[in-house]
């Protein structure tokens, strides 16, 4: 194995890091090297301990051999050894290169002294994770969040006394290739649990000797759940405590562990299964066929996710799968008709609640697309070629069931329809001079991503409006402002208040009245301090790394979204068995008590989350 100095842009050729300050990319870079692979080496091997390296594949491809699975062939920009980095486990799988490869490889220790000071780098490493564990997903589990925690737990749990020295803990975890021992008594209760971590801890603090006991020195305390916990009450411990290993006892006895990634590993659901569906359709009817199934999918996934949160973001992965291969297929159209590949580089964009990844079983369109900055980008024919391409996807959109957008945000329109310097400009001025019609106009084009093309274009527009809203923060004011025009549906005593007007009259709007009020704010104070995820629930979760907002807050207004979303999912499952048109506006007698008190502690919620966005923004940004 020949190992160079990689260059410093490397980096920004992995996906998940490109959003990552410039600095930190360069002294990431710095601390990297590279590693080549001929044909047959292997890079790690199954029960190898972690080689305190995260691995990025840079060119070639690496098959990642894993037990009783089978093999996944990773190409460029593929991470290998995630969920080791996080535990420090050994690994658990095999990885052999297929022909020639060079593989980045990305220190532990810089890795670890990066995210201390970069929590955009924590984010990218989520990103990772959950990018891993979506390729290696298994076949779907019927009524999975219902499994025991026997089932999913590692047994047995590997145990020590408390006479147990450091040098001695070290050995045992270094020998059996394990992250975690548990400490027991005299009489085998838990008493506590030794990890990796906790040793290095131990260790560099200078206060755990080699020949010292582990009590007291490299020992925590130990969180532990019932052999038969279901998964989401595994999960939801886990959350709560901010723990990463719970411990498994029956009759206050050890018999395993489960760790945060065993968790994760579980959590491969049925819409893996329709994704690979959809990749593998051939034609526009294909596709077709798996958009008719969407609303039993969404009922299986309502019904197998402890959250609904977690069964519109499972949705929204599917719709976006669905939206992406519509697009390859127009593609491919346009090559067969003679037309060719496209001219420029390009982002096709998609906003608003499929830019956030929460969309339920319709919706609308609103998209757009970014044309790179290259010599012929202003040509006619150039223009031609993508005004044609954006016209045919969005019609082919249509027919899937994503409906012609009201307010024609789609690529078809000139307005959507830029280069990056044209999207530069435009807002550059739509911050220079703010009004309501521009912040309702941000309120959706803000959330936007990459639904395919070049990621770059897309990252370097969301840089450039980061940069607009550091020196012009006006406009944020008055997106607060927008938000205001409509409040929570609470009246007098926490009484809930369906609305007034037209086709809303008796019903309760849980989209302008609810959702779209705890979306605002959360986008609002995103945006204030530069987070660029665009998902409700990850800006909020990046808002508490940050301490812009506190985790006890946090948690009421992910509990209220969470409500408001299972409700509006239940309504409109009800609407399609009915056959009755989709809509979020619901009849308060289709609430049960219990429901109908959830909603009320919601819109609580949301009545304080919007005083304090206008209490904050009115008054300090001028």
């Amino acid at each position: 194995m020949k190992q160079t100095v990689v260059f410093t842009d490397s980096i920004a050729f992995v996906a998940a890091f490109r959003e990552l300050p410039g600095t930190a990319r360069q002294w990431l870079a710095e601390q990297a090297q590279s590693l080549n692979l001929a044909p047959g080496e292997t890079l790690f091997t199954a029960g190898q301990a972690f080689r305190q390296s995260l691995f990025v594949i840079h060119s070639g491809q690496v098959e990642l051999q894993r037990p009783g699975k089978p093999s996944l062939i990773l190409q460029p920009g593929d991470a290998l050894g995630v969920s080791n980095y996080f535990e420090g486990a050994p690994y658990i799988s095999t990885a052999v290169a297929v022909g020639d490869a060079e593989i980045i490889v990305l220190p532990d220790a810089a890795l670890r002294a990066l995210e201390s000071t970069n929590l955009e780098l924590t984010d990218a490493l989520n990103r990772l994770m959950s990018e891993c564990l979506r390729s290696q997903a298994a076949q779907p589990v019927a009524g999975l969040w219902a499994l025991p925690a026997r089932s999913i737990m590692k047994s047995p749990l590997t145990t020590c006394d408390a006479g147990t020295t450091v040098q001695m803990a070290f050995d045992l975890m270094n020998r059996r290739r394990i992250g975690s021992l548990g400490v027991i008594d005299d009489n085998g209760r838990l008493i506590g649990l030794v990890t990796f971590v906790t040793l290095a801890r131990g260790l560099l603090s200078k206060q755990a000797k080699a020949d010292q006991g582990v009590l007291g020195s490299i020992c925590e305390p130990a969180h532990s759940i019932g052999v038969d916990a279901p998964l989401w009450k595994v999960q939801s411990e886990q959350a709560r405590l901010g723990a990463k290993y719970l411990v498994v006892e029956q009759d206050d006895r050890p018999l395993g562990i489960i760790s945060q990634t065993d968790v994760l590993y579980a959590l491969l659901t049925y819409q893996q299964a329709v994704i690979a569906q959809i990749g593998d359709a051939g034609s526009f009817s294909e596709l077709e066929l798996v958009s008719r199934g969407l609303g039993r999918l969404a009922h299986e996934l309502r019904e197998s996710n402890r959250s609904a949160g977690m069964a519109v973001r499972a949705l929204s992965e599917v719709h976006l799968a669905m939206q992406r291969r519509c697009i390859e297929l127009v593609l491919e159209e346009l090559c067969r008709e003679g037309r060719g590949e496209p001219p420029v580089s390009f982002a096709f964009l998609i906003m608003g609640s499929g830019g956030r990844k929460e969309m339920m079983i319709r919706t609308d369109q609103d998209n757009g697309i970014i044309l790179a900055d290259e010599r012929t980008t202003d040509e006619p024919a150039t223009r031609a070629w993508f005004m044609e391409f954006c016209d045919r996807v969005n019609h082919r959109l249509d027919a899937l069931g994503y409906e012609w957008c009201t307010g024609d945000i789609m690529a078809r329109n000139p307005d959507f329809h830029k280069s990056l310097s044209e999207w530069r400009r435009q807002i550059s001025y739509i911050t220079e001079i703010p009004n309501a019609k521009r912040a309702r106009w941000s309120t959706i084009f803000f959330d936007f991503e990459t639904l395919y093309g070049d990621d770059r274009l897309t990252v370097a527009l969301r840089n450039h409006l980061f940069e607009e809203l550091r020196r012009k923060p006006r406009l944020l004011r008055s997106m607060v402002e927008d938000d205001a025009s409509g409040g929570p549906a609470l009246g007098l005593f926490n009484r809930l208040v369906p609305a007034s007007d037209g086709e809303r009259k008796g019903k309760i709007d849980l989209k302008r009245n609810g959702t779209r009020i705890l979306v605002d704010a959360a986008r609002i104070y995103a945006l204030s301090v530069g987070i660029s995820v665009t998902n409700t629930g990850d800006r909020l979760a990046a808002l508490v790394r940050q301490g812009r907002l506190d985790n006890i807050l946090v948690d009421s207004i992910l509990a209220a979204y969470d409500e408001l979303l299972d409700l509006t999912l239940a309504h409109q499952l009800r609407q399609l068995r009915g056959k009755e048109p989709l809509d979020k506006l619901l009849d308060p007698e289709e609430l049960t008590p219990l429901e109908e008190e959830s909603l009320r502690m919601a819109m609580r919620v949301i009545k304080r989350l919007q005083s304090r966005l206008q209490g904050e923004f009115g008054t300090t940004l001028l």
